[in-house]
């Protein structure tokens, strides 16, 4: 049974009524650096701790335990297994391309498969293989998390280069720099002017389709 809402200090009532509004907005939970902005928290760890307040209240509840996705307790009995992903097109593992765009195609995922809430998430097909040493190929499909800080160098990226081009790779700083890493060693590190590069999301893992 789900807990009284005034069972909640008023601090608690704000982040659960704001929760509940932007679902029923939105169709999704919002993220931790979602109610940061929007109630005014110092940090992104300020919204998670009332996060797993509420859930260890039973207002809300883990999709998958070993993750931070969450949904409406209420909704429980109603609450779909999946998360739909937009997929947007492609993107280049080898020179920037054009051909990301937007599209009106979704995939389906279980719930926190990628350890992430669904609405922060986009799928790209992959062209070329200059990330194929990470095994990362052509005709894959990329998950992308909405994501520009918190970032390592390890960490392979969905970039913008210039106004309208993208690609997949790591990326090295030298100064006013950025080079753009491959992983495959037949393709050559591009370099670019810093101003000219925007991090789009950070890549997660990917979809293939079976050849059997």
């Amino acid at each position: 049974m789900i807990n009284k809402v005034n069972e909640l200090n008023k601090r608690e009532k704000q982040v659960f009524s704001f929760i509940r509004a932007f679902k029923k907005k939105t169709g999704a939970v919002p993220s931790a650096r979602q109610i940061c902005y929007h109630l005014g928290f110092k940090s992104s760890r300020s919204a998670q701790i009332y996060i797993t307040t509420l859930k260890d209240k039973g207002f809300l509840m883990h999709r998958k335990p070993e993750t931070s996705s969450y949904l409406l307790a209420e909704e429980q009995s109603g609450a779909s297994a999946f998360d739909r992903i937009p997929f947007l097109g492609a993107i280049a593992a080898g020179a920037p391309s054009e051909a990301f765009v937007q599209s009106d195609r979704m995939i389906e995922l279980p719930c926190g498969f990628f350890g992430a809430v669904g609405d922060e998430l986009f799928a790209l097909q992959i062209m070329g293989n200059s990330m194929s040493g990470d095994y990362i190929c052509e005709g894959d499909v990329a998950i992308v998390r909405k994501q520009t800080k918190g970032l390592q160098t390890k960490d392979i990226l969905a970039v913008r280069v210039g106004s309208d081009e993208f690609t997949l790779k790591r990326l090295h700083r030298k100064r006013n720099i950025v080079e753009l890493l491959p992983s495959n060693p037949q393709y050559k590190v591009m370099s670019v002017p810093a101003e000219q590069v925007e991090i789009v999301g950070k890549y997660l893992g990917l979809l293939r389709r079976s050849t059997s």
